[in-house]
């Protein structure tokens, strides 16, 4: 692993969800070349990608985060949306999107924090369509999950226990898969 590989891995997956612009990428690139004391190829990829296309540089980043650990990167990305939506709440639903793909990437293996991103996705999905909430109920609860990371972000912490779900998180995971499914459940009075 290359000493800047875990911020290129969170530069990669905030550029992925639009939070970095590519001027920022190349910045980013130069401060770092300037920083070390040997060239270095992959870096200077990124350095001269103002022409290249969006799918390119998400390439050149994957490949200088190589070693990275993702896990960690996308704790730092939550923290990243998280205010991002405390400035528009619009933004919830793409950043949905893309961390579906990032599920997906990691072959729906995360660590117990993250498990809250499982079918997130789908929550809007099913509040779209009337099923199981409204979208700002689902944009509340996403605000609401992503907050531990926020306070969290800048910070080494490792600990994938160190952040519980909010409160009612488990009944509506159970109420979310019986809508799936299908069935209806009673709603306590």
């Amino acid at each position: 692993m290359k000493p800047y590989s875990q911020e290129a891995a969170e530069i990669h997956l905030a550029f992925r969800a639009g939070l970095v612009e590519k001027p920022a990428i190349i910045q980013w690139a130069d401060s770092v070349i300037a920083s070390m004391d040997q060239y270095d190829d992959d870096l200077a990829d990124i350095a001269l990608s103002a022409r290249k296309l969006p799918m390119e540089i998400d390439s050149m980043l994957l490949h200088a985060s190589e070693g990275a650990d993702r896990i960690q990167a996308t704790r730092h990305l939550l923290g990243q949306m998280h205010e991002a939506m405390l400035r528009d709440r619009g933004l919830a639903r793409d950043f949905a999107r893309v961390l579906a793909h990032i599920v997906f990437e990691n072959r729906y293996k995360l660590p117990k924090d993250l498990h809250f991103l499982f079918g997130l996705n789908d929550w809007f999905d099913l509040a779209e369509h009337g099923e199981g909430g409204t979208v700002r109920g689902v944009t509340n609860a996403f605000i609401k999950s992503t907050e531990p990371y926020f306070q969290r972000t800048g910070d080494d912490q490792q600990s994938s226990q160190s952040s519980a779900p909010p409160s009612g998180f488990w009944s509506r995971i159970g109420r979310l898969a019986d809508l799936l499914r299908g069935k209806k459940r009673k709603e306590p009075t």
